[in-house]
């Protein structure tokens, strides 16, 4: 059944003995793993099946410290959430991420990859993806201390509408959109959830009561609704030892290098990759990494490198300087790819005063357009240290909903810059050793020896980690919530490192292995 939130009566009483909330891929994956069974379930959505701002302006927030995205540019709310937008990119974790690593502080899950297998297979299905036997040229890259990192491609699957119907037609299952989750209410003694709170934008407000409640909002929202449920306790559930939000990860992206001249016999399934346009049904794609036992002997954090094909002015230098940053963000949002907001007035006003290096590059781009030119480029993609100071904390400001606000304070070490610096030399090096020929792109740094234009992975990761122990973690390793029984939590957010792998395969699979688990407990 689906059921638009906003034309219930104003006090709606719900009762279901699921109720998850979120109707992202984790969320879906759950409620399609329910669907059918002996139980009741609700998924809860903010947002409808299409995209709408009003909807979107509520993932707004603040930020501080290192340069980052408005929240708003980073998560879609709609039914299928970030599904509707994303690349398809998949990949399971290497065992190595799962690893207690001594050289890597914080590192370690409370079970390791084979514990994750069997439940892989049904997350790529879950993503329509055939897994397949795939073979990759790995000879010309052993030679020179690098492996390959294969990935998959879903269509890419959009969940909402791949699985709307599916869900609407289950019997047991009832899906609620436009039902902004605010609180959750436990019981006196802090130990259960006992309904969660809702409300629309036009003014309703639902509760929903159930046995057992999942959070499958994102590695933003999931610590938001944590820390602003503080009824019972002050700082918020699951907070004593103010771990919700911190351990905020994101993958290191950085643009290394240019490729000038590749080699004849170089194996083409690694050039399939191409940013000047959207992608579809893309076959299995491998990037180039560094095997475990170079890792390991060297103290490096996982890494892969992707050859993307990008337009030619996006490998000039000056792309990656301070001077195009306000053009950047104006183009994005006259694309529909930035929010809205009063800083278009400044992304404007230095595009004016940088307009030399803007026309130059413009200009520059329009003649490769005309002669059909462009690039491969070398794209690093690197795990960051688990950095508690990194973190997602409530801002004063409110939403329009009465909501604290989230502030984003993204953090990154002095061995995460010292990680991307040594795992792009090896295997930029690597490379060069098996023939091809490259340009390193010279990026503006900033103060701290970052580029000045590192753009975001939008992977938000480890804000209600995983560990068996609750001095170290919000949940342990069946996803429940410490010191609240009926409490769980789904998606990336839960991960105590990020390896080197897109996320959503690791989500996707976790949110099997949780529906599985529930199942059983609920008989």
């Amino acid at each position: 059944m689906l059921i638009d939130g906003r034309t219930l009566s104003t006090r709606e009483s719900l009762e279901a003995d699921v109720c998850i909330v979120g109707a992202g891929a984790a969320g879906i994956s759950l409620a399609k793993e329910f669907a059918g069974a002996q139980f009741s379930v609700i998924l809860l959505e903010g947002g409808g099946t299409s995209f709408e701002h009003p909807s979107q302006f509520l993932h707004r927030g603040q930020s501080r410290g290192r340069a980052y995205p408005p929240p708003e540019n980073t998560r879609r709310r709609q039914f299928g959430g970030t599904t509707a937008v994303w690349f398809g990119r998949c990949r399971a974790l290497d065992a190595i991420d799962f690893e207690t690593r001594p050289w890597f502080p914080n590192s370690g899950w409370p079970f390791g990859k084979d514990e994750l297998d069997p439940f892989v297979l049904r997350a790529l299905s879950l993503c329509q993806i055939e897994p397949g036997d795939f073979r990759v040229h790995e000879a010309v890259l052993a030679a020179v201390g690098l492996e390959s990192k294969l990935f998959h491609f879903s269509p890419p699957t959009h969940f909402g509408q791949a699985y709307l119907q599916q869900l609407r037609a289950a019997s047991n299952l009832r899906v609620v959109l436009h039902a902004n989750a605010t609180e959750i209410e436990l019981d006196p003694a802090g130990a259960r959830a006992e309904r969660i709170l809702c409300a629309t934008l036009n003014g309703k407000r639902l509760a929903v009561t159930a046995r057992l409640f999942i959070l499958a909002a994102g590695g933003l929202e999931n610590p938001r609704l944590l820390l602003n449920s503080r009824e019972v306790h002050s700082a918020g559930i699951a907070n004593s030892g103010d771990l919700v939000g911190r351990y905020f990860m994101e993958h290191i992206y950085s643009f290394t290098a240019a490729v000038t001249a590749f080699p004849p016999d170089f194996p083409p399934e690694y050039l399939r990759l191409n940013y000047e346009s959207f992608q579809r049904h893309i076959a299995p794609t491998p990037a180039v990494g560094l095997p475990e036992s170079r890792m390991r002997e060297q103290g490096l954090p996982n890494a892969g490198a992707f050859f993307v094909r990008r337009p030619i002015h996006k490998t000039d230098d000056r792309f990656y300087s301070s001077k195009m940053r306000g053009f950047i963000s104006l183009v994005e949002t006259l694309e529909h790819r930035r929010a809205p907001s009063r800083s278009i007035l400044q992304y404007a006003r230095e595009t004016i005063v940088n307009a030399r290096t803007v026309l130059a590059l413009m200009g520059k781009a329009a003649k490769a357009r005309l002669n059909g030119l462009s690039e491969y480029a070398i794209h690093l993609q690197i795990e960051p240290v688990p950095n508690r100071e990194s973190r997602i904390s409530l801002a004063s400001s409110r939403d329009r909903l009465g909501v604290n606000q989230i502030c984003v304070d993204w953090r990154l070490t002095p061995q995460d810059l010292d990680g991307v610096q040594r795992c792009g030399d090896l295997i930029l090096h690597g490379l060069e050793s098996c023939g091809l020929q490259t340009r390193r792109i010279r990026h503006e740094r900033d103060e701290e020896g970052w580029p000045i234009f590192m753009p975001s992975s939008k992977h938000h990761m480890g804000t209600t980690r995983m560990s068996q122990d609750p001095k170290f973690g919000i949940v342990d390793e069946n996803c429940r919530v410490h010191g609240v029984g009926n409490l769980y939590i789904a998606g990336s957010s839960v991960f105590p490192t990020a390896g080197m792998a897109n996320p959503t395969l690791t989500i996707i699979a976790l949110a099997v292995r949780l529906a599985d688990h529930l199942k059983r407990a609920l008989g």
